[in-house]
């Protein structure tokens, strides 16, 4: 009897180590997924203070390097991702080197493939950052990245076609591409108006829009959508509406007025005429552009920029402050 006693008494420790062991990963668990959630949201008030861009980081480095869920680190490693990518589009107010950021994005995004071969966000945060990578290093350099880039992009469309983000990118890049390659207004717009379908106050969508739309002659189209972006009151992502969104709305807009008051003064060119200024060179319509870097560094004129200039995706990658 006293073995029979004994050996119940074994096995209800035993089961009872093994409950607390399985509670203990559990909390554990849910601690790292709350503690990714907090990470995210420091991410998202980027706006309020820039330096929340390193908290951000930092705290994504530290639930990878503690936490033993996969699904938390392939959440932390696609955000420090995304993370180090903003970074890289806001130099002038983060202090850091671009190209370094977004290597160190395209490396996090990479980690979270590992991980997880059947997320999204991993394969488009990697083809984010490579393409962000082919912009400053140049034309040439960003042909040849071209086919890996589509690649990455085509597998996150495969596993997740209604992800509004993938839905912009390919929007951007039939935008952007000279006919001759593929490009196309009209299949641009059908997936950035996909993209407002899944998320109406998808701004980045908007803005993009207002782009194609101008490119067409559309004005009073461009400026309605544009208005949307500047006059949004919950955004999908209210930093980078506020940081970059909102921002190239009120430019754009501010170019439509100051280019169709030019043409009906006689005393420049109309809005229509301006894209043709580089057909010549590059046999593409030339792109409005937002940052004075690329103006100075090709000695273009004021607001212009030939399509040419990077793989397309010149507001989803060359966001400059």
């Amino acid at each position: 009897m006293r073995t029979s006693s004994n050996h119940r008494g074994h096995v209800a420790i035993a089961a009872f180590a093994v409950l607390t062991a399985v509670a203990s990963l559990l909390i554990a668990s849910n601690l790292y997924a709350q503690t990714l959630h907090d990470a995210k949201s420091v991410f998202g008030d980027y706006d309020r203070d820039i330096a929340n861009l390193r908290r951000s980081i930092d705290m994504f480095d530290r639930i990878i390097r503690e936490s033993r869920d996969p699904d938390v680190q392939y959440g932390a490693y696609w955000m420090k991702s995304r993370a180090y990518s903003t970074m890289g589009d806001h130099p002038a107010l983060t202090g850091t080197d671009a190209l370094k950021d977004y290597e160190a994005g395209k490396a996090a995004a990479a980690e979270a493939i590992k991980i997880n071969r059947n997320g999204e966000k991993g394969y488009f945060w990697y083809a984010v950052n490579l393409g962000k990578v082919g912009r400053l290093k140049g034309v040439l350099h960003a042909l040849f990245m071209l086919p890996e880039f589509e690649r990455y992009m085509e597998r996150a469309y495969a596993l997740q076609p209604d992800d509004p983000w993938v839905l912009v990118a390919y929007g951007a890049l039939y935008y952007e591409l000279p006919w001759i390659v593929g490009g196309s207004d009209s299949r641009a717009l059908g997936y950035l108006k996909r993209a407002l379908d899944v998320s109406p106050d998808f701004t980045v969508s908007m803005v993009l829009m207002g782009r194609v739309y101008i490119k067409e002659g559309a004005y009073d189209k461009a400026r309605s959508v544009l208005e949307r972006v500047v006059h949004c009151k919950a955004p999908a992502s209210r930093a980078d509406w506020a940081m970059s969104d909102s921002p190239a709305a009120q430019e754009l807009l501010h170019r439509i007025d100051t280019m169709q008051r030019a043409g009906r003064q006689g005393g420049g060119p109309s809005v229509q005429e301006a894209p043709s200024f580089f057909t010549p060179f590059l046999e593409c319509p030339a792109l409005l552009v937002q940052g004075e870097r690329e103006r100075s560094e090709l000695h273009l004129p004021q607001g212009l920029t030939p399509c040419g200039q990077v793989t397309g995706f010149t507001y989803i990658f060359g966001r400059t402050t």
